[in-house]
């Protein structure tokens, strides 16, 4: 038993091993895709880096205040890094995409950082707006119009999906509406915590799913504005 749990309580130094370890290649990548962009630019080709961080920023830091993360038992806001290192290599595979479409020689050293990310589909409405709002202008500047498409699904294959990826109200009593349109506002709201699903995205609001208490499901538009989402230009 002793032995046993040595083993199992020791694990948890590794929690600030693994920090630095998403940190350093956190680095890493950032260097990289640096040295992909100087490369890229060369041949006059802009990849929006400065508009790209911009929103890979505004979803990790969303990310970050609204979601815990479990590891080795100890609770963490821990979240940050993974959501930041998930963006990078999805941009990284995409530059290199792009590198070769064009044909442009690309070292074989760099060529090692392509990462094997699972595809993995981000349902999370909020988050598929904040890529695409980049991805578009990146995909239709730089890729030929039947490839535009393939381009987009690929960053929104690779997003970061958290444990958790359901929003929360962050109001005391949001309003649901019948419709996209203030005007139809219903008499029924939820409150402050309350843990919703997004399905789909107009006129600044969010169609939702919401299971109540009694496992009833309750599905309307909510605005943006009830679950800090909203979709700025």
């Amino acid at each position: 038993l002793i032995f046993i749990s040595n083993n199992a309580f020791s694990k948890i130094i590794l929690v600030d091993e693994m920090l630095n370890n998403l940190d350093n290649k956190i680095q890493a990548n950032y260097i990289i895709i640096n040295q992909l962009s100087e490369i890229i630019l060369k041949r006059d080709i802009d990849i929006y880096q400065q508009e790209w961080e911009k929103e890979v920023n505004k979803k990790c830091n969303w990310v970050y205040s609204n979601i815990d993360i479990y590891l080795f038992g100890q609770e963490d806001k821990f979240s940050y890094p993974l959501c930041l290192l998930n963006e990078q290599n999805a941009m990284i595979n995409e530059l290199i995409l792009l590198m070769n479409h064009k044909k442009i020689l690309v070292n074989n050293e760099i060529q090692q950082y392509i990462t094997n990310i699972p595809e993995q589909k981000q349902y999370n409405i909020y988050f598929n707006l904040l890529t695409e709002k980049y991805a578009l202008k990146f995909c239709s500047s730089l890729y030929p119009s039947t490839n535009i498409k393939e381009c987009i699904n690929r960053f929104l294959l690779t997003q970061y999906i958290p444990e958790e990826y359901g929003f929360k109200l962050s109001v005391d009593k949001g309003y649901l509406y019948d419709s996209p349109n203030l005007s139809d506002k219903t008499k029924i709201y939820l409150v402050r915590g309350d843990q919703i699903k997004l399905l789909s995205y107009k006129n600044n609001f969010y169609k939702i799913e919401y299971t109540s208490k009694e496992n009833k499901i309750i599905k309307k538009w909510l605005h943006c504005s009830a679950i800090n989402a909203c979709i700025s230009d």
